[in-house]
């Protein structure tokens, strides 16, 4: 499941009368059927800062559907992966694995393409293992985390470090950009923290 950056529409999968599962779209009027928007099986989603587009995970494919036309957009972005993103206001579908060998990796692909972009090695700059990755939907940005609390925030275009945090005492469990890619949340849990914070982007080194 996943709500899109205004909060009016809800995307999530559930079965048809047929037995199929079904990718559908909830809006916020409760007389209104949702919409349904193809048959198969995928999570997670991910929106475009403008709520405009969908990517959806099945198998190592990237599904992406046009959600003002409510159809699906061709694309060759295809991978083994995990965690998926749309990035830099729509311009980039970004596909991550973080496995549990020295496999921590991000691929950007063009949207309109699937052409890849940039493959990352999120273990860069990280003293621990990677536990978590967000894409900033509104600019070529992302955010790593690890299991030592470190956050690290990087133009995954140039490389280039932007912010250095230590954001918590352990593990960070996830992590997520606003829509407009100004805030950043970071999350723990555990027996030694359970916390939520939630950072300026602009205003950290």
């Amino acid at each position: 499941m996943a709500f899109s950056p205004d909060g009016k529409t809800v995307v999530a999968t559930a079965k048809n009368p047929e037995g199929e599962m079904q990718i559908l779209l909830f809006s916020g009027d409760k007389n209104a059927k949702p919409a349904a928007l193809a048959t198969c099986v995928a999570e997670p989603f991910a929106f475009s800062a403008d709520g405009k587009l969908l990517a959806a995970k099945e198998s190592t494919k990237v599904r992406l559907f046009d959600l003002v036309e409510k159809a699906e957009r061709p694309t060759n972005a295809s991978q083994a992966y995990n965690g998926l993103g749309i990035a830099d206001n729509g311009r980039a579908i970004a596909t991550v694995y973080l496995g549990y060998s020295n496999t921590d990796t991000a691929t950007l692909f063009d949207v309109d393409s699937g052409t890849p972009l940039k493959t990352l090695d999120l273990r860069e700059g990280h003293s621990a293992k990677v536990s978590a990755v967000a894409f900033s939907p509104a600019s070529p940005v992302f955010a790593s985390a690890d299991r030592d609390g470190t956050v690290l925030i990087r133009n995954w275009e140039t490389g280039k470090l932007l912010a250095r945090l230590s954001a918590h005492d352990t593990g960070i469990l996830a992590l997520g950009f606003s829509s407009d890619g100004k805030t950043l949340a970071t999350a723990v849990g555990g027996k030694a923290d359970v916390a939520a914070r939630v950072w300026a982007v602009d205003h950290l080194k």
